[in-house]
């Protein structure tokens, strides 16, 4: 089985895919796909009022960085606080909070305390499910190439302000992530999808190396984190 990576397009960043891994990275009639795709939907319900003109996301997203944050140590109350947001409006399964919760969040946590390569520690945090009908979406596949598949078409559905694209011609495939505008994001979208695959393709799913267009913190140790080699492409 190739194994899958990750490189840099111009100012993209993207996960490259070894051809017989993204073609299926399982063996014989071993479902890994599927093994863990269960309870993940939630029920829908109208969302509470919110001024026109402030941007919102869903609060669920706020609580899957607050609560990968707090297994790395961090203080909870201090980053709602700095967030803006209380543990009530956290804890809404229906409530929207402000997009700007989560950069704020992000910064209070570096302002805490300094943690090298923190995007891909916090995905490290971040189990499959807490992106419920995203991932249900995904594990439900039979594959990588069909839960990338997935990810690419329904990724709105979790209100991410950039896209996923596929180059599954080239070879490796790489799929590209479009938009997005800080390393925090990269990092953490990356490495979130090498360890959920990886981890429901029962570990045959192995990058050939990541490439980001910023340099990481500390590269030795992103390289054993995502078990892949890093490489770092400047835009342009």
């Amino acid at each position: 089985m190739d194994p899958p990576g990750s490189k840099s397009v111009g100012s993209q960043h993207s996960l490259e895919v070894g051809r017989s891994a993204w073609q299926n990275a399982v063996k014989g009639d071993v479902v890994t796909m599927t093994a863990r795709a269960k309870k993940l939907i939630r029920r829908a319900k109208p969302c509470s009022s919110i001024p026109a003109q402030v941007l919102t996301q869903p609060s669920s997203t706020l609580r899957v960085f607050v609560n990968a944050f707090v297994c790395l140590g961090y203080e909870k109350a201090s980053l709602l606080s700095a967030a803006g947001i209380t543990a009530a409006q956290l804890d809404d399964p229906d409530g929207r909070v402000p997009c700007m919760s989560i950069p704020a969040l992000i910064g209070q946590a570096m302002r805490n305390r300094r943690t090298t390569n923190l995007g891909i520690k916090v995905a490290a945090q971040t189990p499959i499910g807490a992106f419920q009908l995203l991932d249900y979406l995904i594990v439900s596949c039979q594959n990588v190439s069909e839960g990338i598949r997935q990810l690419a078409r329904y990724l709105r559905l979790s209100e991410a302000p950039f896209s996923v694209e596929i180059h599954d011609a080239d070879d490796p495939v790489h799929v590209a992530y479009v938009g997005i505008q800080d390393s925090f994001t990269a990092e953490f979208e990356i490495a979130l999808a090498i360890f959920h695959l990886r981890r429901e393709a029962e570990s045959r799913l192995q990058p050939e190396y990541a490439c980001f267009v910023h340099t990481p913190d500390d590269l030795n140790e992103a390289d054993q984190l995502l078990g892949c080699p890093i490489e770092h492409k400047r835009h342009g």
